[in-house]
């Protein structure tokens, strides 16, 4: 007995060193937090029911490369199987809390959609702390100028009939990009250019999205918090990253215009940014922007759900995403 207590002393002892010592690490870098993330990170999900059949109706065309000064510069599409004619486009960017991910997370709900009639592009962007703000954007802005110039190339692309979106942190990037698009003055204060005619872009799909920046903190859970100033530090570029302009421009509530797009809002309940959605939402309805929402009041919906097609609680997302008629 004496034995497994000593032992378990020990145990005790390594672990509180190991939790001493990430937490030192921590108050100089973010990169040990990011690795931690990145490790925990999920990937595309359990295979929704019956997935065998909407595959077969779907072509993918997979790590298409697009030209960038950045890495991670791929991209997928998929399209209906049935023929090539041009169909009405949805431009997707993963989440990973900014630090993580890529586009294979949105593999079964690309193929989904694609079945259903639309061609979905799926792109992969470089993450923080390698590529900090605003290079997501930026690469964004690189994949959807790739597109345009190579759109006889992929004949079932109709750029002029977009809907951009994302889940998490791509909600984020996607909300940003359209920000961008829909304000000159936003544009020009980030130093970006407007690539997308507002013309073209008929609709948003954003889920779970973190769209007041500078309000991730405002978490109860103290580990949560811990993590999530982490990962403003590995994005932002700066550990006192809350007040700074970078923050500022990334949380857009206050840079919507009325030029804004059409958007499908959703979020979950538990450990996502359901605050965030319904402070976005209130800026749109302010702006006169057409807006439809779903949020979830009974049993927990983490934000992961919305786009994890295999919930029951997804499938009001999924119907409520396929509603714009572009």
């Amino acid at each position: 007995m004496n034995y497994f207590i000593q032992a378990g002393s020990y145990v005790l002892v390594i672990l509180a060193a190991v939790l001493i010592v990430f937490i030192g690490i921590s108050l100089f870098s973010p990169h040990l937090a990011v690795y931690l993330l990145r490790a925990c990170s999920y990937g595309k999900g359990k295979k929704p029911k019956h997935y065998a059949d909407y595959q077969q109706k779907v072509r993918i065309q997979k790590n298409i490369s697009y030209s960038s000064d950045f890495t991670n510069n791929r991209l997928d599409i998929y399209s209906p199987k049935e023929n090539s004619q041009p169909k009405g486009t949805i431009f997707w960017v993963h989440g990973g809390f900014f630090v993580g991910g890529n586009k294979e997370k949105a593999t079964y709900w690309s193929t989904m959609m694609a079945s259903k009639g639309y061609t979905v592009v799926s792109i992969d962007y470089q993450v923080a702390p390698e590529r900090i703000y605003p290079g997501p954007v930026q690469q964004m802005q690189d994949a959807y100028r790739f597109l345009k110039a190579k759109e006889q190339d992929y004949p079932m692309l109709d750029l002029a009939r977009l809907v951009i979106g994302g889940d998490s942190a791509g909600a984020q990037l996607a909300a940003q990009f359209l920000t961008i698009q829909t304000n000159k003055d936003y544009a020009e204060a980030l130093g970006l250019e407007q690539v997308v005619p507002i013309e073209t872009i008929r609709a948003a799909l954003l889920y779970c999205g973190p769209y007041h920046l500078q309000g991730i903190l405002e978490v109860r859970d103290p580990a949560r918090r811990f993590f999530m100033k982490r990962i403003g530090w590995a994005y932002l570029g700066r550990r006192d990253w809350e007040n700074s302009l970078e923050a500022k421009q990334a949380s857009i509530v206050e840079h919507i215009s009325a030029d804004y797009p059409p958007t499908f809002l959703t979020d979950g309940n538990t450990s996502s940014f359901d605050l965030h959605a319904k402070a976005f939402e209130r800026a749109l309805r302010e702006n006169h922007v057409q807006v439809k929402t779903l949020y979830f009041t009974k049993k927990m919906a983490r934000s992961s759900m919305n786009i994890n097609l295999i919930y029951q609680r997804s499938k009001p997302c999924w119907r409520g995403s396929r509603r714009y008629n572009f």
